[in-house]
């Protein structure tokens, strides 16, 4: 069984010399399954994507465990661990009282909660963090990096972040050339001022 695209850019499967569109073969399967009287189950996407479980040791009894939302968002939440208080301009190191172990090839993406500025006054002075699998001690705690705009008091348990785990990218090679061969596009506002 081979896929193809036919004359108009729609998918095709080559069958036993035919081209078959996917929407009449998904119909003749779904009236196939149909005629049994057996209900027809279509699993949710998220069903088969691969599941990864994480370690996670708390160092602070002051936050709840954490917890993936299936179908909510791709992102978790991070709560401050102790109540920090800053100053306007004051930047501190907030400790989020976990330590993790990711899974062999995935690394940690850490930003700010959408609400995070509109709550706290604060931003995270590195924009994103990268945590990457070796980082993975009993006290390699996470730390979210704030600088306040204005004074403001986190509490132990508040939600100041969010993470999210990403595979590593693939190796890379860098090939030397004196032209790439491609008109110039522009760039930095280039493309016009609205």
């Amino acid at each position: 069984m081979l896929r193809f695209l036919d004359k108009y850019g729609v998918n095709c499967l080559h069958i036993n010399g035919d081209f078959v569109g996917y929407d009449s073969l998904v119909n003749t399967v779904l009236d196939a399954l149909a005629a049994d009287g057996k209900p027809i189950v279509c699993p949710h996407p998220s069903d088969s994507a691969e599941a990864l479980t994480i370690k996670v040791r708390y160092l602070s009894d002051k936050i709840q465990p954490l917890e993936y939302i299936d179908g909510k968002s791709d992102w978790v939440d991070l709560r401050a661990a102790e109540d920090v208080e800053l100053k306007t301009g004051e930047s501190k190191l907030i400790p989020l009282g976990i330590a993790m172990q990711l899974p062999k090839g995935y690394e940690a993406i850490v930003a700010p909660r959408s609400s995070t500025y509109k709550n706290f006054g604060i931003r995270q002075t590195n924009s994103i963090g990268v945590i990457d699998e070796t980082y993975c001690g009993d006290n390699d705690q996470w730390y979210f990096p704030a600088r306040a705009d204005r004074h403001t008091v986190i509490h132990a348990g508040d939600r100041i972040c969010q993470f999210r785990i990403e595979k590593h990218q693939p190796q890379l090679f860098f090939e030397s050339v004196d032209t790439l061969g491609n008109a110039d596009r522009g760039g930095i506002g280039s493309t016009g001022k609205r």
